[in-house]
């Protein structure tokens, strides 16, 4: 039976091979010019089709990851906030120069976009300056993320104006135990916030909208917590929580990873914030996976304290200490 499996996987192999070798080679790339501080363009996919919510090799996700000041997809501006994460709001008045245009190169496969190509465009003279193949699992500098591939491609081409942001700082800290044995999260999460907040699991990851605009983490969000002018975003997972704090008016203050011995899988919600000159602190529920059929362990109310040097509230980052 062994020697059959491997007898079926080595023609399976063998098939592959031919048709990649049968395949005819895809088209070069080439850059006639390139352009210097950029500070965004526009991301367009053409020809996919309404049925998926986020298309094309070099996705919107993709595009984010690519770290360029702001760009616009489908009449909505996504400006850099904190490291990997985007401040969504109608792109109204905001017209880039540059098109970045993402249109399949073949039959578009049921699940995947298997071949395309992308366009760089100046769009005030209408020339195209670069133009560039991709394929889904072709292997390039060591990986096959045809998303890493075009944004690669894209850093050559339009040079930014900014750098990107680096990462947020990490803090590796014990964690207060309040209580033990405390009711799981509900579904509602926003503790202290406006009612009319919500959750938009439409977007590359679960984001915060409030109405006026709309935060984008750099992972699914799972809770978030306001005390009067800031709001604090959870995202990430238990092993390492991923803390943005942002201002009621839009504006990013910094970023921090917290590690402490939590549940890889567990759910979390935030149920308090406070904020002050010196301090940041916040409480939470940490309710661990549970597998079905078997019983979880109990949920525990926690609670991390972040300390604030004078002038820090406006800091890209900050240091955890916890009491």
């Amino acid at each position: 039976m062994r020697r059959f499996i491997w007898v079926v996987l080595a023609a399976l192999v063998a098939v592959a091979l031919l048709v990649r070798c049968a395949r005819p080679p895809d088209p070069p790339s080439f850059i006639t010019r390139t352009a210097s501080q950029v500070d965004g363009f526009e991301l367009r996919h053409t020809g996919f089709g309404d049925r998926r919510l986020h298309p094309g090799n070099f996705s919107l996700a993709y595009a984010i990851q690519a770290g360029y000041p702001y760009l616009v997809y489908r009449g909505e501006t996504y400006r850099r906030a904190g490291p990997g994460s985007v401040f969504v709001r109608p792109a109204q008045g905001v017209k880039p120069r540059y098109l970045v245009e993402e249109t399949p190169a073949e039959p578009i496969r049921e699940y995947g976009d298997t071949a395309s190509r992308l366009v760089v465009t100046d769009t005030t003279t209408g020339e195209i300056i670069a133009h560039r193949h991709l394929r889904m699992g072709h292997i390039e500098n060591g990986h096959g993320w045809a998303g890493q591939h075009a944004a690669a491609f894209l850093h050559k081409v339009l040079l930014a104006a900014e750098p990107p942001r680096a990462p947020s700082e990490v803090a590796t800290a014990n964690i207060e135990v309040l209580e033990e044995g405390v009711a799981a999260p509900p579904e509602r999460t926003g503790a202290n916030c406006p009612s009319a907040w919500t959750v938009d699991r439409r977007r590359t990851h679960a984001a915060l909208d409030t109405g006026a605009w709309v935060f984008v983490p750099g992972g699914d969000m799972g809770s978030f917590a306001c005390d009067g002018a800031f709001i604090l975003v959870e995202s990430g997972n238990g092993f390492e929580l991923n803390l943005d704090l942002l201002t009621t008016g839009g504006e990013h203050l910094f970023s921090i990873g917290l590690r402490g011995k939590l549940d890889l899988y567990a759910k979390n919600m935030l149920t308090r914030l406070r904020v002050d000159q010196n301090e940041m602190a916040f409480d939470f529920v940490h309710a661990p996976f549970r597998e079905r059929g078997e019983n979880a362990p109990p949920a525990r109310l926690l609670r991390a304290r972040v300390a604030l040097p004078p002038g820090a509230i406006r800091a890209p980052s900050a240091k955890l200490a916890v009491k």
